[in-house]
């Protein structure tokens, strides 16, 4: 019987790899692909180890690399699949309700994780509180990854989290701090005709495309929020309705901060580098609830229906 699919995985294996036969995707042969899983399992546990260490000798320093397409150190897995791995990505996880029997939970899960996500915020991507909440939870949500047991909780759970990473990543990425996105903040992409200075400082060079200025991004006004999103269209939708929404709301709605905590799945996922389009998915419910910030967004929509076919479900936008 052909299974249903939920979008949630980590690809630990593929950023552990040394050597091309060290990778396990499509091996059929059941044997060999479990020995070859708990060789990297193995090395991955060693790594983890080593770098518990070096993270207690040098406790309250950054656990995060500025400019990385990572949020978590090196030496831990990936949370976004390969686009060649794209289809093993969303192999092993069954609905709930495909299950048999009650539906299981991860080891080590308390009641208080969706509360911790929802304080973390993406306006202080180099506080040590963001740092260290970023890289304890990727470390375990690897180790739950090797269980094999998510639930529909924790899958929610884990994609609130991983948008939540990536708008980490991009402020990053765009050298953006907490004093740079305090609450009136504005973003360093606008020039300011009326200034002494309109000289513009920010070397495009170094930034993904996705992340370059729109021309609204220069001529109107914003918080530096807006920048964090890589989907042009998506970015010049709500400029042109700067001030004209509530702009805590919508970010709560795109981690799916709400709808985490009732169980429901809605929001954005991110599946690539936080800064490509393609591996950014909105949620049916997101989309029917803030269409006017998607209006445009042909990028979007395509991803978006990319990754529901993996899933095997219908497109939203075709």
């Amino acid at each position: 019987m052909e299974q249903n699919l939920i979008p949630l995985q980590l690809m630990p294996h593929q950023d552990g790899i040394l050597s091309v036969e060290e990778d396990w995707t499509g091996i059929t042969d059941k044997r060999r692909r479990k020995r070859m899983q708990d060789r990297l399992n193995q090395r991955s546990a060693r790594q983890r180890k080593l770098l518990k260490s070096k993270v207690q000798k040098k406790e309250g320093q950054s656990q995060l690399h500025n400019g990385n397409s990572d949020l978590i150190p090196t030496q831990l897995p990936r949370q976004f699949p390969f686009s060649h791995g794209d289809h093993q990505a969303l192999e092993p996880y069954r609905t709930t309700a495909q299950q048999k029997g009650p539906p299981q939970t991860l080891p080590h899960t308390n009641s208080t994780d969706i509360e911790d996500i929802d304080l973390i915020q993406a306006c202080r991507p180099d506080s040590p509180e963001t740092q260290s909440f970023l890289f304890h939870f990727s470390t375990r949500a690897y180790q739950n990854y090797l269980h094999l047991s998510p639930s529909s909780d924790n899958a929610m759970l884990l994609i609130q989290f991983n948008t939540t990473r990536a708008f980490v990543a991009n402020a990053q990425t765009l050298g953006l701090t907490t004093s740079s996105m305090a609450r009136k903040a504005c973003s360093r992409f606008f020039v300011d005709l009326t200034a002494r200075s309109t000289s513009f400082t920010i070397d495009l060079s170094s930034l993904p495309l996705s992340l370059h200025p729109t021309p609204l991004q220069r001529e109107i006004p914003h918080h530096p929020w807006i920048d964090l999103l890589p989907i042009p269209q998506l970015r010049d939708n709500l400029l042109r309705r700067n001030n004209q929404f509530d702009e805590v709301e919508l970010c709560r709605e795109m981690r799916g901060v709400k709808s985490a905590k009732l169980g429901e799945k809605n929001g954005i996922i991110v599946w690539r580098d936080p800064w490509d389009e393609s591996g950014w998915e909105v949620t049916e419910t997101f989309a029917r609830n803030w269409a006017w910030v998607i209006r445009g967004c042909e990028g979007l929509f395509r991803s978006t229906d990319y990754w529901r076919n993996l899933r095997e479900e219908k497109p939203l936008f075709l």
